[in-house]
């Protein structure tokens, strides 16, 4: 790679290469890293003038944090700095905590408080302990990310920094449009990137990807003109409207929130994953095992924290974005007797839960099979409480036709009408059937590669005799 293509290669692009150098860099390869990469990385942040040390340390973290196997630096008894150290050597050694400290100072870096607690922290930092690596301690910052994404795309470094020279104050003035563009400085130029959203790392959330409106999920007619009658209120913005009425008060700032209920496997996620698709915003979920903790009271605080980072996405977000909360009689269950401290933390989370539903800005879903499980007192927390019962027989043909997909050999010729009449399936089981079909059919070599509707009755009938949760009824019998 000539200098000009270097320098002509993405910020994210160069990070990578950097990286994964110095991580491949040890005592037997003594492998170098390309010092024109380096200063191409330089190049960019001009304005800065970061030293080469300080560029290989953000693209060892770059790296890591970007890694798909996120073990790119597991190595046993090397810190990052024992890696940097082989790659410049020792003569060229420099002061680590200097280094951080900077690039924090820039808001390029900032801690990462979610990996290990303050005494593991201190404990791998001991020269006895030497495994902890800079993905475990540091991470990139959300405004660095945005300076990446603009960079990537063209935008010169000196029309970022009209406001300060730190990373927070390039993306301070940066705002996303109305068409996922984002615009910069006063003459309100407008770069499009890659992203329709700008996101920051969280600890409790996980951003979904976009899986399409109400068009592209399968529910039952009477479920999707329900949900297109939310969809519709909250696109509308019919608060200003009502609050005219004086239906609900003018100050009112909290958001909407949305209970799917019904049997296992009637498409509960996908009917939120839809509202969000159909609202063009972001879908962000949590998880229990990221809430619930061993000690006392840590539950609690986690459950805090969760409900405070969808906070602060909502308030910077250009819509309002939705947080998905299944299987919700976990966090939302009926509140019991206090007879020890687990019950207790049990009742805290609930009353939090429920404190925080009334002022919570943006859209929460919930979806739960068990609806009797929820405590009595969420019912006028949700706004809309909607059924989202069995699949029809009009909603099995197209989830058939959905899961047969025309690359499978033969699966065009299948009688969808026959496998509709023998039985009453969920969506889940629908894409379990062909799935295990079409499994059994690759691994039989004593038969044609090809599917036929005997295969899929044959497992419909398997089905419908092993299934003990309820999920499938009404054998009808072969055609």
């Amino acid at each position: 790679m000539t200098l000009h293509e270097i320098e002509a290669s993405s910020l994210s692009f160069l990070l990578q290469q950097v990286g994964k150098a110095v991580a491949a860099s040890t005592p037997d390869t003594n492998q170098t890293v390309c010092i024109d990469m380096l200063d191409a990385i330089r190049m960019r942040f001009q304005p800065w003038n970061i030293s080469r040390e300080e560029a290989a340390v953000v693209a060892t973290v770059w790296t890591a944090e970007n890694s798909s196997s996120g073990d790119i630096y597991d190595m046993p008894d090397r810190t990052a700095r024992d890696i940097l150290f082989q790659t410049f050597g020792e003569e060229n050694a420099f002061d680590r905590t200097r280094i951080i400290r900077r690039l924090e100072t820039l808001g390029i870096l900032e801690l990462s408080t979610d990996a290990m607690s303050s005494s593991q922290l201190s404990h791998a930092m001991r020269t006895t302990n030497r495994t902890a690596c800079y993905r475990h301690l540091y991470r990139m910052s959300a405004a660095f990310h945005v300076v990446v994404e603009l960079l990537n795309d063209g935008v010169a470094f000196a029309s970022l920094r009209p406001v300060g020279r730190t990373m927070p104050d390039i993306a301070s003035t940066v705002t996303l449009d109305e068409m996922g563009g984002l615009r910069i400085d006063a003459d309100h130029t407008t770069h499009h990137v890659r992203v329709s959203e700008v996101s920051k790392p969280t600890r409790y959330l996980t951003l979904l990807e976009n899986a399409g409106g109400l068009d592209a999920h399968i529910l039952n007619a009477d479920v999707e003109v329900h949900l297109r009658g939310v969809v519709s209120a909250l696109q509308n913005g019919t608060g200003t409207t009502l609050a005219s009425w004086g239906v609900i008060a003018a100050s009112a700032t909290r958001g909407n929130s949305i209970l799917l209920h019904g049997p296992a496997g009637t498409g509960k996620t996908s009917g939120a994953r839809a509202i969000a698709g159909a609202l063009q915003t972001q879908l962000y979920t949590t998880s229990v095992e990221r809430i619930h903790a061993r000690y006392v009271g840590e539950s609690e605080r986690n459950l805090v924290k969760m409900f405070s980072e969808f906070r602060a996405i909502a308030q910077e977000a250009s819509t309002p974005p939705v947080l998905l909360i299944d299987e919700c009689e976990y966090l939302f269950g009926r509140r019991v007797t206090a007879n020890d401290s687990v019950d207790a933390s049990f009742n805290n989370l609930v009353g939090i839960a429920l404190k925080e539903l009334e002022t919570l800005p943006g859209i929460v879903v919930g979806t739960t099979n068990l609806i009797d499980n929820l405590d009595p007192a969420f019912s006028r927390r949700f706004d809309y409480k909607i059924l989202v019962d069995r699949p029809d027989k009009e909603a099995q043909r197209r989830l058939w036709e959905m899961y047969l997909k025309p690359t499978i050999p033969g699966a065009t010729s299948v009688n969808v009408h026959a496998l509709v009449r023998v039985g009453d399936f969920t969506g889940a089981i629908i894409e379990r059937i062909v799935l295990n079909t079409c499994t059994r059919i690759v691994n039989d070599s004593t038969r044609e590669q090809r599917l036929f509707t005997e295969d899929l009755l044959a497992a419909c009938y398997q089905e419908q005799r092993s299934t003990f949760d309820g999920s499938t009824r009404g054998f009808m019998g072969f055609m």
